[in-house]
């Protein structure tokens, strides 16, 4: 009897190891619970209607289609837009009305850089300030940027995400500094905070800080969330 016990044991254990060994690697298998990646640093509107959605460290994307909720597979963060990116990783990023430029700000909130659609081509790194092309603008770094509806204008938040200003690209000309929380559609927003933003088929997709939670503003005093990360899309958003 002992004897089988053993046997017995000795086959549990070496089916065990057998699997351990055949474990994937997430390079292999990047689906697996433990390897997804979700939250979300920056996004941008591209020039096909795709949202560009970056990382929360900045160094990965994947291309997300807000009409079917379909995401691409992850990237590094130098393949974006065909590479040559001159930052290290994006923090930040939001596209002009006409599509012509993207705005890009490293994880830092100081370095930038902006990409030329129509010349297919990074400018060289700027530091964001006064005199920089930006005018004179309040805010002392930047941790996300959004397109203001349908307008010549563009949101900036800071890092903390809990202030803003409008920027009119055309005039360089800033709106005074306001609270996210108290000004932003009216006030009311159910996050506390913006990490990322992004304005695509008339709807505002707003994310916090970690990057974790989302909500939408359409517009008239008219907020919905917030929702989870996995919420947003088909639910297969996944950076790696």
């Amino acid at each position: 009897m002992k004897k089988v016990i053993v046997l017995a044991l000795t086959a549990s254990l070496g089916g065990a190891c057998d699997n351990a060994t055949a474990s994937l690697s997430c390079d292999e298998d990047p689906t697996q619970p433990t390897c997804v990646v979700r939250e979300v640093g920056a996004a941008y509107v591209t020039t096909s209607g795709l949202v560009n959605l970056i990382s929360l460290d900045g160094t990965r994307w994947v291309s997300w289609n807000p009409v079917s909720g379909a995401f691409g597979p992850g990237a590094d963060i130098q393949t974006l837009e065909g590479g040559g990116l001159p930052l290290g990783n994006v923090g930040a990023a939001g596209t002009t009305k006409d599509d012509l430029d993207t705005f890009m700000f490293d994880t830092g909130g100081r370095d930038y850089t902006v990409f030329e659609h129509g010349q297919s081509g990074y400018d060289e790194v700027g530091t964001f300030g006064a005199d920089t092309g930006f005018g004179d603008p309040d805010l002392g770094d930047v941790g996300a940027i959004c397109r203001a509806a349908n307008t010549e204008r563009l949101f900036f938040f800071n890092r903390a995400g809990t202030s803003m200003q409008l920027w009119d690209y055309r005039s360089r000309t800033w709106s005074p500094e306001a609270s996210f929380a108290d000004s932003f559609g009216g006030g009311g927003a159910p996050i506390a905070n913006v990490g990322a933003a992004v304005w695509v088929n008339g709807l505002y997709y707003l994310f916090d800080t970690t990057g974790k939670t989302w909500a939408t503003y359409l517009g008239n005093l008219q907020f919905e969330g917030p929702f989870d990360i996995s919420e947003l899309g088909d639910g297969t958003l996944n950076f790696r």
